[in-house]
């Protein structure tokens, strides 16, 4: 490559020091690269592979070789991301020749992201030696060509082969065997525990069993009317904002008529259940306004109370089937208020704006939008794929609670709004942005964490499902947001415990 129109000095390191001295320029000062990167692959295990991977066998080849140490493998772990894309080409421009650019594909490639992390671009199946060129020069201060071949050779042996080689592997794989002893510890530690889980379950369900059934209104009281039991009108207990877990008419007759019979099964049943269980309900509870509102007509049962449940059963099915993809490639929404009508001069509806653009599709297969206001965005992708790949693989698992299909669900950022989740006309979006705060840090390392975030994201996922029902966030979106919950309780039950 322009060898026909440059003469160059030997590449002997005296010889290159010579024609410094007489001012000869380096050859990397006269080439101008630009690397043109294709699209980000929807699938990115080979790249979270190939980096745990590469972290793995630099602290080998660092042992082994490194002489003029510029970064250590802790850096290279604190800062190397990698993302698998559809093709890389390079062009590199002899400056000041008047010659023809030189254009190359390759199958490997680093850009400098925000601050000192750096991102390893590379094609599936790449040229390990172009992977070493890359990493060698992170790793050391100046990367020689015995360097590079030394560190292909360290990456694209096995590690018995670099043991007979007369590498110190002995280290590496003692840690993989201790890996596997506490993930088979692990895992004998979690059937334990789902065993216990099913013991307690069961034993709930023969005590639900045991209690009288709830007393059904025969008719829905009138809008402005509280409800009434026994021709008595009900009163609500504490001011309760609409949308909070107790402020159906129907859940405080029901709570009303039990404590009149000086028990409550919602109370026995979270009294003995796990905390998780506990927490879940905890979720449900709003907060509190000055000034209490008037209680809705919501629906309750006519004359038959199953024929009841089910019309509340069919619109809940109705309510998952309406939900559907984004098409779109931008999101652009005003922020809105409006009154409630059950709670008028004390509680309003509001609505925050939404501005986002589409991005690409993550490796579940999910559409990732991100706000207008994120700098360097392609960026911010390629350094969170793998948290965001996470958050969408729990999406996909709890929607799998409701049937729902995987096309509905969406994940956005957005670090600047408060809000968490929203309903775009059937199709329902989740920010990363609040994932990532409240659960990825120990996602893989804590089933306590892990079982949190299922509970946390399905009662969102429950109260985006009521909005295909009720717009606004009013009692009777509150009411089908608690159906949803009694309805799949069970399955979400029984997801939590493959956790």
């Amino acid at each position: 490559m322009f060898r026909e129109v440059l003469a160059t000095a030997p590449q002997d390191d005296m010889l290159e020091g010579f024609y410094q001295s007489l001012g000869v320029p380096l050859l990397s000062s006269l080439v101008k690269k630009e690397t043109n990167l294709g699209n980000l692959r929807r699938d990115q295990s080979d790249a979270q592979k190939m980096r745990k991977h590469i972290i793995e066998r630099a602290r080998l080849f660092i042992y082994e070789h490194g002489q003029d140490i510029r970064h250590d493998a802790k850096w290279l772990e604190k800062h190397l991301s990698v993302t698998l894309i559809d093709s890389i080409v390079v062009t590199q421009t002899l400056q000041g020749y008047g010659v023809r650019p030189f254009r190359e594909k390759k199958t490997a490639a680093i850009e400098t992201g925000k601050g000192k992390d750096i991102i390893l671009y590379i094609v599936k199946d790449p040229d390990l030696y172009e992977v070493a060129y890359w990493i060698a020069g992170q790793l050391l201060n100046r990367r020689k060509q015995n360097d590079i071949l030394a560190l292909e050779m360290v990456l694209s042996s096995d590690l018995r082969r670099l043991r007979s080689k007369g590498y110190n592997v002995d280290r590496i794989l003692w840690k993989k065997e201790y890996e596997t002893k506490l993930a088979e510890e692990e895992r004998k530690k979690q059937a334990a525990e789902e065993e216990k889980l099913r013991a307690e379950q069961k034993r709930l369900s023969e005590k639900e069993r045991s209690l009288p059934p709830p007393p059904y209104e025969a008719a829905t009281p009138a809008r402005d009317t509280p409800p009434t039991i026994n021709g008595q009108h009900a009163t609500p207990i504490g001011p309760n904002m609409p949308g909070s877990f107790f402020d159906s008419p129907q859940e405080l007759e029901n709570n009303h008529a039990l404590a009149a019979a000086g028990e409550n099964p919602l109370q026995n049943f979270l009294s003995s259940a796990p905390e998780w269980a506990r927490q879940i309900s905890d979720r449900f509870r709003g907060s509190t306004v000055t000034h209490q509102p008037a209680q809705p007509s919501l629906p309750s049962s006519q004359g038959n109370p199953v024929t009841s449940e089910r019309n509340i059963a069919q619109n809940l099915v109705n309510a998952v089937n309406a939900c559907r993809s984004h098409t779109s490639s931008s999101i652009f929404s005003k922020p809105t208020t409006a009154n409630v009508e059950e709670a008028k001069g004390s509680y309003c509806d509001s609505t925050p704006a939404q501005d986002m653009s589409f991005l690409t599709d993550t490796a579940a297969g999910i559409k990732f939008f991100i706000a207008n206001h994120i700098p360097s965005r392609s960026e911010f992708f390629a350094a969170h794929a793998a948290g965001i790949n996470t958050f969408g693989y729990l999406l996909l698992d709890i929607a799998s609670v409701f049937n729902m299909r995987p096309q509905s669900m969406h994940v956005f950022y957005d670090n600047r709004g408060a809000t968490i989740a929203f309903n775009e006309s059937g199709a329902l979006f989740f920010n990363y942005h609040w994932f990532e705060q409240l659960h990825l840090p120990h996602f893989d390392t804590s089933r306590d964490v892990r079982i949190h975030a299922v509970s946390w994201w399905w009662i969102t996922m429950c109260h985006e499902l009521a909005h295909n029902l009720v717009k606004e966030h009013s009692a009777s979106h509150s009411f089908y947001t608690e159906s949803f919950v009694q309805q799949y309780f069970m399955k979400v039950m029984a997801k939590i415990l493959q956790y």
